[in-house]
């Protein structure tokens, strides 16, 4: 008379048995789930801002800018602390260098003073251009925007005077577009126009343009 109670009772400890084997099988799924999840690497925020920026093609927008003598639009990619440094010659002097912040750039070409650049290779003289005459002297003096070499963060142009580029910008990622000069010249009229791009926050914002060329 008990049996059919025992069998009950059996059979009610094997439904909650398979309940409980059922129950720890899920939580292990959730677990190997949190598990996976927890061992993605999420991207670093630098890693980030590499896979969106382009130095190269930023480069290319300011070379094409200077061509059209477009300084209210460059002026957005100047450093908005720093402003830009304007190098006549390859070697970036700290001391005699005009820099300009992006309110004063924007309007440069309007203007007609006097500014002193630093001095001329040979005589020693002091370059004193307006910014007008500068540009056309010692920025775009070649049609850089469709010159055959342009490199990378690899001097193209050597000369005489020592390029210390990569010592005053560190860290920096500069551009360099060449005019190799002529035969008839012996290509000792070769220009250069390096432009130096650091990063600020996540965008490449230049803080340099050099000028370089043939010196004594």
């Amino acid at each position: 008379m008990y049996k059919p109670i025992a069998l009950i009772l059996l059979a009610a400890l094997l439904i909650s048995g398979c309940a409980d084997v059922d129950n720890e099988a899920e939580q292990n799924i959730i677990n190997d789930k949190t598990n996976s999840s927890s061992n993605i690497t999420e991207p670093k925020e630098d890693e980030i801002q590499m896979e969106t920026v382009d130095p190269q093609q930023t480069a290319s927008d300011i070379v094409n800018l200077l061509k059209l003598k477009d300084l209210p639009r460059l002026a957005a990619y100047i450093h908005p602390t720093e402003g830009v440094r304007f190098s006549p010659y390859g070697f970036v002097n700290t001391e005699t260098d005009v820099v300009m912040q992006a309110s004063i750039l924007q309007h440069a070409l309007e203007k007609e003073d006097l500014l002193e650049w630093g001095s001329y290779d040979g005589s020693g003289e002091t370059i004193q251009l307006s910014f007008a005459d500068y540009y056309d002297e010692f920025i775009y003096d070649h049609d850089f925007a469709n010159v055959a070499q342009v490199d990378y963060n690899n001097p193209i142009g050597i000369g005489n005077t020592i390029n210390n580029a990569s010592e005053i910008y560190p860290d920096s990622f500069i551009v360099e577009y060449h005019f190799k000069g002529t035969s008839a010249n012996e290509f000792m009229d070769w220009s250069s126009l390096r432009i130096v791009l650091t990063q600020y926050k996540n965008d490449w914002v230049v803080v340099g343009i050099i000028h370089d060329q043939w010196t004594i």
